[in-house]
């Protein structure tokens, strides 16, 4: 499924909006999280296609 530019970016805010809600602070957000589920990653991961990670680190 292809998504328009703004559709994108009102994810993106909701999905940022809801990060905040629940870190209370953008400083708290995980930089991973920040960065490539906001960023980066964002239509693959709720589209499920997403690569896979270990959380090993």
């Amino acid at each position: 499924m292809l998504y328009t530019e703004s559709c994108i970016e009102k994810i993106k805010k909701y999905v940022e909006k809801a990060l905040l809600k629940h870190f209370s602070d953008r400083s708290k957000i995980p930089t991973r999280v920040r960065k490539e589920i906001v960023e980066n990653n964002l239509i693959e991961f709720l589209s499920g296609k997403a690569p896979k990670k270990s959380n090993q680190q």
